[in-house]
């Protein structure tokens, strides 16, 4: 299992997106690093999923994959599809994966509709049977967001690509704890 750790949410997207009202949700103190620095601090030691959350960014979000040749080290993962299958027909080079919230009927119907080679699903609606289907179908399965270190073992187990978490500390010492 390859782990791909991701940034707090504002992190991947700060310096590319046009809203950076961070304040209603944002501790006053918090020191949000830019996508450079985080891409540096990761490269050649883990993976990084960069959330493309309006699809306004996305140009802006290739540039960035270009100039800083981050097709190896990262990931754009989004709920805008049709973004991520222009982006992918744009620079076949690129990583991405379709984020979704449910349990898709045919996940490689929806892989495929996207232009991708992974489902980001929320663990609430993943199970060892849409794992498998989607790994038959060579499609990458990602579970978000497990903050939870208790049902890790879980999801473990279905040898997923990675998991995402709010919770990096908690989550990588029990991954350690398992074994795995």
């Amino acid at each position: 299992m390859r782990h791909w750790t991701a940034p707090p949410m504002a992190t991947a997207w700060l310096r590319i997106s046009p809203w950076r009202n961070f304040s209603d949700w944002m501790p006053a103190r918090a020191a949000i690093p830019a996508l450079e620095e985080v891409l540096e601090l990761v490269r050649g030691r883990a993976g990084l999923l960069v959330e493309l959350k309006q699809r306004e960014a996305a140009a802006a979000l290739l540039e960035f994959f270009r100039r800083e040749r981050a097709f190896e080290a990262a990931r754009v993962v989004s709920f805008w599809h049709p973004a991520l299958k222009a982006m992918k027909e744009a620079e076949p080079r690129l990583q991405t994966g379709a984020l979704m919230v449910g349990c898709p009927a045919d996940p490689a119907g929806l892989a495929r509709a996207a232009g991708t080679d992974a489902l980001v699903l929320n663990y609430r609606y993943l199970d060892q049977e849409l794992a498998e289907a989607a790994r038959r179908q060579d499609i990458k399965v990602i579970a978000w967001n497990i903050d939870d270190p208790e049902i890790l073992g879980y999801y473990l187990a279905m040898n997923l690509e990675a998991v995402c978490t709010n919770r990096p500390r908690e989550i990588m010492d029990r991954w350690r704890l398992s074994g795995s």
